[in-house]
């Protein structure tokens, strides 16, 4: 009997799927710490930002880290469990990453009320490569994710129900979204616009009000905190909020690069177009990012659905579409700026675009129920297998960099000055995270010169197979090394002599 057809006879339960898909993303979140040397540099500015708010207040926190809501809960964590810092941020997104795998189905179910197989979205969502990579990482990101959805679907619920209730949830989660990152603003002001699109005609601007009255209320409120009462936190929230928009403007870099490629790369009769052609560059290159997060196999599922598949009406894709406009609109001002794009800024676009996946897996389903069972498990199993396997980082052999960290803790006291080029072995030396101009030389591999080295007690350098240190050796002497498999190492230097 083809396997499909003994999982499609699962009881019609969905809390029962919810509740498994709960304690497997637990399982999940275990393997992925378990298997991980040593978090990543990110992780480590949350991390020491926790410690930070813990022991001197939150007015040093918020000098280390202008946004630090995440490392305030995993402070909280710390201090209800008694976990080490890097403990209470792992455990913290084990918690978030169950929200997520719990919301997404729910979700699902929404926009897709027919569907016939609700263990479908767990499944897909358990085998979300682009998820399970971060299950091992530190980052604010999880918890802009997990509200973003859970805020995502109680707008939708207020869209087809108009309950006050999910009007409320919609903008509470929302705004806890934005204390994690603030690119969730973005979706408070444009979100709700999606009402314009399913609302019917003479409730358009009734539902708009109710979908954003609680926001109204937290800017009023934090407009009279800021200007008439000088409360000093909404201040410094302010403050962390305008150095988001610093620099220029996404136009100006925009034109500016544009201009650039006119004159450097274009002929004199095409520089005009260059404008254009960065638009169409950046536009296509984040359509790629966020096919190429989804991974090979669920990009296939997503792109042959597209062209072949055409989801029945009581799929509310359009909804989903409309979100996915938005999040996209966010990605490329967001790269315009700054010119970054990686993995974690497109991840809740890909989550959007997961959804219309699972939809068009439905029919991928229908298309191997009737199938040999080697063919399911090719084509379906052995995928989603592949998947799970993908989301672990196996093999990096990383943990050199927390026994010269440890070592150096144990052996070397707090009042010795050591240099890094690594945020990660400063953390695991016991060292109060500052990132110095003499780190980012080192890190940049430019180097310091003589004087700036004579300053320091001891290096403690990462250094890749074959690499040397971009200072003068003549003044160090090698006190210990710690060597991986493949030939990259930590390794600790005595500076001959100080400045005096």
């Amino acid at each position: 009997m083809p396997v499909l057809n003994n999982i499609s006879e699962m009881p019609n339960d969905l809390r029962k799927v919810r509740v498994v898909a709960v304690l497997l993303s637990i399982v999940l979140s275990i393997l992925a710490v378990w298997q991980s040397d040593i978090v990543g540099r990110d992780s480590i500015l949350y991390l020491q930002t926790a410690i930070t708010f813990v022991d001197e207040g939150v007015a040093e926190a918020f000098q280390l880290f202008k946004w630090p809501f995440y490392s305030f809960l995993i402070a909280g964590v710390h201090k209800l469990t008694g976990l080490p810092f890097e403990q209470a941020g792992f455990l913290l997104n084990s918690i978030l990453a169950l929200l997520i795998v719990d919301t997404f189905i729910r979700l699902y179910q929404e926009i897709n009320p027919q569907s016939r197989y609700l263990w479908l979205p767990a499944v897909v969502i358990l085998a979300f490569t682009g998820m399970n990579e971060y299950r091992d990482e530190i980052v604010r990101g999880w918890g802009f994710w997990a509200f973003s959805l859970l805020a995502f679907l109680h707008l939708f619920r207020f869209i087809r129900t108009k309950l006050g209730r999910d009007a409320l949830l919609w903008q509470l989660y929302i705004i806890i979204a934005a204390l994690f990152r603030k690119e969730a603003c973005a979706y408070m002001l444009l979100a709700p616009l999606i009402l314009f699109i399913d609302a019917h005609p003479e409730g358009r601007w009734k539902e708009y009000i109710k979908a954003n009255v609680l926001l109204m209320f937290v800017f009023i409120s934090s407009v009279v905190g800021l200007v008439v009462l000088k409360n000093p936190f909404v201040e410094k929230l302010f403050s962390a909020l305008m150095s988001y928009f610093k620099g220029n403007d996404p136009w100006t870099n925009f034109m500016e690069i544009a201009t650039t490629m006119g004159h450097e790369v274009l002929t004199m009769y095409s520089a005009d177009n260059a404008p254009l052609m960065l638009a169409a560059g950046i536009f296509t290159l984040i359509a790629y990012k966020i096919l190429t997060k989804l991974g090979l196999f669920y990009a296939v599922v997503t792109l042959a659905g597209l062209f072949k598949s055409t989801l029945p009406r009581e799929c509310h894709t359009r909804f989903i579409w409309g979100l996915l406009l938005i999040s996209y609109l966010i990605v490329v001002l967001f790269f315009s700026q700054t010119l970054i794009i990686t993995g974690r800024y497109i991840l809740l676009s890909s989550l959007l675009m997961l959804l219309l996946t699972t939809c068009y897996m439905e029919t991928w389903v229908d298309y191997l129920k009737g199938r040999k069972g080697r063919w399911v498990f090719l084509l379906f199993v052995l995928p989603l297998i592949f998947n799970v396997l993908a989301g672990f980082h196996l093999g990096e052999g990383k943990i050199y960099m927390r026994k010269a960290g440890d070592w150096v803790k144990s052996n070397l006291s707090q009042e010795v000055v050591l240099l890094t080029n690594d945020t990660r072995l400063q953390y695991y030396s016991g060292r109060k995270y500052d990132f110095t101009p003499e780190m980012r030389r080192l890190v940049m591999g430019e180097g310091i010169d003589d004087d700036v080295l004579l300053e320091q007690d001891f290096l403690l350098l990462r250094e890749k197979k074959g690499a040397h240190p971009a200072v003068n050796v003549e003044l160090l002497t090698k006190v210990k090394s710690f060597v991986s498999a493949k030939g990259d190492g930590a390794v600790l230097y005595k500076v001959n002599r100080r400045a005096e």
